[in-house]
């Protein structure tokens, strides 16, 4: 009997993401259904995807769930079974977390392998940070707001400078549209108080953390762990230059494996009884020499790519973990041969480099030195060279 692949089903949010997943189980013959909204975007470009117009959720989202509700029983009549779904940005993830009960119906949600708990649960730093604290590992000082009355404990137990952001991203990402920013840097009980009185006033949850000192540094553990929770493919990376000096967004990533942050990691994950694909970020402190954990994302993350072009195809694992496929010959962490790797976001760390303060020839040749040695890209790819066409003709005419 032939073996059935069956179709990954994506909802759209990220390029970077849907080709990354889509490029790394398209090369085992897995297809990928993308429901899009859009229908220029580069990944619907992509040999190794089906685009599916659907509504704009913005628009309206109620439609847009009755028609992934449908999609996916239809999908089921047709497999005779659960297809999985997969988020590629935080939108599509909300958008998951917030229809959990109907979706995971129809559709195979990663996250609580006993399906009680929500997608939420595994979302909220809170829980994340408890659960460290719990495990003895170590982490900068975090401390939950709530309410009013949570206030005046941060202010006096808090260390400064520190970072406030919110513990759940809504869907509208208001934090970040009002103070563009992914979280707000206080140095004074001053400064704290006002912060958070303006943020809790306002409807959000949120953490006060100590900063960990340097612009760069953030570390990231990819891996898919199985239904016991027990990591079965990891790989480590570290930002090497991002879109702006505090919480940007990488333009460049490079393989480091880490053997230390991958024993703590696997101890996170068993605790929290995570089922899926995620990705650990972590940062040196330069005060103590420790690594401390920042955050969980539980969801494929924009350099998802790297993993693949490093030996570690986490999707492709991942997927044969889900389908009951895996075996020991799955289970898979990088050696040190694969150090140095680069994940580029090409068009964008161009566009960081050269507004940067150094001379001309110098941008030139920061930007140029990273395009020696083993690498493989955001969007750009000879294989599936489609999507860079059409990403770099939507640049072109947005800047007319």
């Amino acid at each position: 009997m032939k073996e059935i692949n069956y179709p990954v089903i994506m909802i759209y949010g990220s390029d970077g993401v849907v080709l990354g997943i889509a490029r790394s189980l398209g090369v085992k013959n897995i297809p990928v259904k993308l429901i899009n909204w859009y229908k220029h975007t580069p990944a619907n470009y992509s040999k190794y995807v089906e685009p599916i117009i659907f509504t704009d959720p913005d628009e309206n989202e109620e439609k847009f769930i009755q028609s992934l509700i449908s999609y996916g029983k239809s999908m089921c009549k047709e497999y005779g079974r659960k297809l999985l779904l997969l988020p590629s940005a935080d939108n599509a993830l909300l958008i998951m977390a917030n229809n959990y009960k109907e979706l995971i119906k129809y559709y195979i949600i990663l996250g609580d392998p006993t399906e009680k708990e929500g997608i939420e649960h595994y979302m909220r730093k809170d829980n994340f940070f408890e659960m460290v604290k719990k495990v003895d590992l170590p982490t900068p000082l975090t401390i939950p707001c709530l309410n009013d009355n949570d206030i005046d404990y941060a202010i006096k137990n808090t260390p400064y400078p520190c970072v406030v952001k919110p513990i759940i991203k809504d869907l509208n990402f208001s934090f970040f549209k009002r103070y563009n920013a992914k979280a707000i840097e206080c140095d004074s009980p001053e400064s704290l108080h006002s912060t958070l009185t303006e943020l809790l006033k306002e409807g959000y949850e949120v953490l006060v953390q100590e900063k960990i000192p340097g612009n760069y540094g953030v570390n990231t553990l990819d891996f898919f762990s199985n239904r016991n929770g027990d990591i079965i493919a990891a790989y480590a990376a570290y930002q090497s230059r991002q879109d702006r000096p505090q919480y940007g967004t990488c333009t460049i990533m490079e393989s480091k494996w880490i053997p230390e942050i991958f024993e703590y990691g696997k101890k996170i994950i068993k605790n929290l009884n995570y089922w899926g694909m995620g990705t650990l970020e972590y940062k040196k402190d330069p005060r103590d020499g420790k690594f401390k954990f920042i955050e969980l994302n539980v969801r494929p993350v924009l350099s998802i790519y790297k993993v693949t072009g490093g030996g570690v195809n986490i999707p492709f694992i991942g997927y044969q973990d889900i389908y009951g496929k895996t075996n020991q010959e799955n289970v898979i962490t990088p050696s040190i041969e694969t150090d140095g790797l680069r994940w580029i976001s090409l068009l964008d760390d161009f566009i960081v480099v050269m507004k940067s303060n150094y001379g001309f020839f110098t941008r030139i040749k920061m930007f140029m030195s990273s395009l020696h040695g083993k690498r493989v890209y955001n969007i750009f790819s000879l294989n599936d060279p489609v999507p860079s066409i059409v990403h770099l003709l939507l640049l072109l005419r947005t800047q007319r």
